[in-house]
């Protein structure tokens, strides 16, 4: 699967977590998310919708493999911290720091690239 194609589905699957905010999981997951990415509801947000996931699908690509892998565990397939700890050997501390400074750098990429519709990280 090319780049483009996990992007495209990391927002078709992030629509789709938005409308089921029942699983606490998912709404924790996107909490944590849009403290970087808003939630789009307005007519003028939707419209910067394609441009922020080329910025983002851009952000994402020139990220190292394991970020870019551990980004995507959490705010694609929404797997728990504790999961994706698990599976990399690491404490739930270490990979919640990590995915807090992965949204700092998304956030600060966003802002250089003139998306100003953000909250704060």
């Amino acid at each position: 699967m090319e780049d483009y194609e996990i992007i495209d589905l990391f927002f078709a699957r992030r629509e789709t977590a938005i409308q089921e905010t029942e699983n606490a999981g998912y709404e924790l997951a996107i909490e944590e998310l849009s403290e970087c990415i808003p939630a789009a509801p307005s007519v003028e947000q939707k419209i910067l919708g394609q441009e922020l996931n080329e910025i983002i699908h851009t952000f994402l690509s020139g990220l190292p493999t394991e970020k870019r892998k551990l980004f995507l565990r959490r705010y694609w397939l929404l797997s728990p911290v504790k999961e994706i700890a698990r599976e990399m050997h690491l404490s739930g501390k270490a990979v919640s720091m990590r995915l807090k400074r992965i949204r700092e750098e998304l956030a600060a990429y966003l802002e250089k690239e003139g998306y100003s519709e953000i909250g704060g990280v």
